[in-house]
């Protein structure tokens, strides 16, 4: 098991993580370095905004594809403003709570929308 360190300006190119576009990429580098064995260090250094939308892709669907426990210690931020972090919490915490129960939080969306999933 290897530490690696990602820069996500250096990823994304821009110091604005605003793109969902732009969380896939950083979550292709996680992903991968996870598939691995690897702890993957996520460095924020130069960043100067993050939105959620960013972070659902970057971080929030590795929920979806990798357990809980094989996440767990396996990614850490490093160079991240207290609000990001912050940011990360609560995106990690919603991304728990929907691939936990993915058909229950699609139903109820649908069923708010007013639509039958087409």
């Amino acid at each position: 098991m290897a530490i690696v360190r990602i820069n996500v300006p250096e990823i994304i190119g821009t110091t604005d993580c605003v793109a969902t576009a732009d969380g896939q990429k950083v979550h292709d580098v996680i992903a991968s370095n996870l598939r691995e064995g690897n702890v993957v260090h996520v460095s924020f250094q130069g960043v100067k905004s993050i939105i959620t939308a960013f972070l659902n892709a970057a971080i929030g669907q590795l929920y979806g594809e990798f357990k809980d426990e094989e996440l767990s210690g396996k990614i850490v931020l490093i160079e991240a403003k207290k609000d990001d972090v912050a940011k990360v919490i609560k995106v990690v915490s919603g991304a728990k709570l929907y691939f936990k129960d993915k058909k229950k939080f699609d139903t109820a969306q649908q069923d708010a929308l007013g639509t039958d999933g087409e």
